[in-house]
């Protein structure tokens, strides 16, 4: 899969503008295999632009309705163990909402979030908060644990944090 059409341009990408990857991600819009050929590509590569580019499609072709594929959580639980790069982690947590979760892959994706909570990139730890209340709501013996770290996280994170803690929280007391 490394030699898809689709790696080199995603070299194409400055670090600020996704217009190859969105370019790529209209091609492939009508594919239903698309995901699940991005997904390969991401476990594939070790190339930060790689692991970017095809993280931000996924991301992409799920916000604009392609229908996620089953094995979708399996895959994302092992990315986020798997690549470095700051962008490409948030991708994947943004991706979470995405997924239906089983009791034991919250569980597994638990102890994946913790290190996000603690990221330099504030968007990184903003995404890993909202994923914290997507396992708490998948597996209810975390549901406690989970809000007293919000409510903790709350007192201390920035406020653009705080806003999704305060999302997190509030589905969690909701549900």
């Amino acid at each position: 899969m490394t030699d898809s059409p689709y790696v080199s341009r995603m070299f194409t990408f400055d670090g600020r503008s996704v217009e190859p990857f969105r370019q790529i991600a209209d091609e492939l819009l009508r594919n239903p295999e698309s995901i699940d050929q991005m997904l390969a590509l991401a476990h594939t590569s070790h190339e930060t632009a790689v692991a970017i580019g095809t993280t931000w499609i996924v991301k992409d072709l799920l916000e604009r309705g392609v229908e996620p594929p089953d094995d979708l959580a399996i895959a994302i639980i092992d990315l986020l163990g798997a690549v470095e790069a700051a962008d490409a982690r948030l991708h994947l947590l943004q991706i979470l909402p995405f997924v239906s979760l089983t009791a034991e892959q919250a569980q597994r994706l638990e102890s994946l979030l913790l290190p996000t909570l603690e990221d330099r990139n504030t968007f990184v730890r903003a995404w890993g908060y909202n994923a914290l209340g997507l396992v708490a709501s998948a597996e209810p013996s975390l549901r406690k644990a989970v809000l007293e770290r919000l409510e903790q996280a709350s007192q201390s994170e920035k406020a653009s944090v705080r806003v999704r803690i305060r999302k997190a929280r509030q589905r969690l007391l909701d549900g």
